[in-house]
């Protein structure tokens, strides 16, 4: 019976091993496939079904929004109590067990962090739903943009504050800077300046306009610097296996590395098929409000659809890769603490 108790204790182990990687890709593609019926939602409720709730357009995002929020409150609750008993000294790691502060600062920055962001999402979704809704049709829109304009805001301080590889500060950069540059506009256009001839919508999507055209750009430049890098690294390897014997392992090892141009051409062409799809989309959407040319609903959301889909399709694989590293992160933090996790977490590790 001892023996059945601690092999049951031990799958259940592995299971949650096996469950704290694959709930990353499983909120991935939820997020993605709750983005894209959102789109075809909005498309039927604006030109076919009129009479159908917001609050049913937007509950797939509602979905995703609250499941991320679920898991992350459940991670963050699990890494408070081991903090405390690790500070209450009634945790201790294994003695071959290579404990760091750090990496416990580390989890819990991509704790509390993820947190944040997905509540701040979820704040500005229910202050858009109230605005949306017939009684509080007059809520001004600061409100459901504050929450935006003050992730863009975090986003900021964060590529200014950390440096890589702990944020992607050009990238954290950008986002934050889009969300409050628009955030900024919409507010002044909706609240403020409604009149078309004095504030135009193709005006007030400038910051919009702008990081497409960047992006264009990255899509241009950045295959070009990859492959540059590539090729140095290249040289530098054959510089160094000319110092081994032929046939040496060494030299084996360091001739079949593969390069990062294959990953960095899927990503940029999944960048260059957003941009185009949802720069598509903002141009027709831009025409419209300002009473300059109308279309179909659909058709103005459309492109923005497909661009979507052709993005989740060509960067899945590093997205999903991402979130699987941070998975890892909060694995090996815990597995500091709990007996036989690393061993068993090592062998189930993808």
């Amino acid at each position: 019976m001892g023996h059945e108790g601690k092999g049951s204790v031990t799958q259940q182990g592995d299971r949650r091993i096996q469950l704290g990687y694959i709930l990353p890709q499983i909120l991935v593609h939820l997020a993605a496939i709750s983005l894209g019926l959102t789109l075809v939602l909005a498309a039927l409720k604006l030109d076919l079904y009129t009479k159908l709730p917001w609050w049913i357009v937007l509950l797939p995002v509602t979905i995703a929004l609250s499941s991320a929020f679920i898991v992350l409150t459940m991670v963050i609750g699990a890494w408070v109590v081991v903090a405390v008993q690790l500070m209450a000294g009634k945790l201790t790691p294994d003695n071959d067990q290579d404990f760091r502060l750090d990496m416990v600062l580390r989890t819990a920055k991509v704790c509390f962090l993820g947190h944040g962001y997905v509540s701040l999402l979820m704040v500005s979704l229910g202050l858009f739903l109230m605005k949306l809704g017939s009684w509080a049709g007059g809520l001004p829109v600061v409100y459901p943009l504050l929450p935006l304009t003050v992730l863009g805001l975090v986003y900021i301080v964060l590529a200014v504050a950390l440096q890589q590889p702990e944020v992607d500060t050009p990238w954290y950069f950008l986002v934050g800077t889009w969300l409050l540059s628009q955030s900024i506009m919409l507010v002044m256009k909706c609240d403020h300046v409604r009149e078309t001839e004095h504030l135009p919508w193709a005006a007030v999507f400038t910051p919009s306009w702008l990081v497409y055209v960047l992006l264009l750009i990255y899509c241009v430049l950045s295959p070009l610097e990859t492959l540059h890098q590539d090729k140095d690294e290249k040289d530098r390897t054959s510089a160094s296996s000319a110092d081994t014997h032929y046939g040496g392992a060494e030299g084996q090892a360091v001739t079949t590395s593969p390069g990062r141009l294959p990953a960095q051409l899927l990503k940029v062409a999944g960048i260059f098929c957003w941009v185009i799809g949802w720069g598509l989309s903002q141009v027709l959407l831009a025409l419209r409000l300002d009473a300059l040319y109308k279309v179909a609903w659909l058709i103005v959301i459309l492109p923005a659809l497909l661009g979507w889909i052709l993005l989740f399709v060509f960067v899945r694989g590093a997205v999903c890769e991402r979130a699987k590293e941070k998975a890892k992160i909060i694995l090996d933090t815990f597995a500091l603490v709990i007996p036989s996790l690393q061993d068993r977490q090592e062998s189930l590790s993808p």
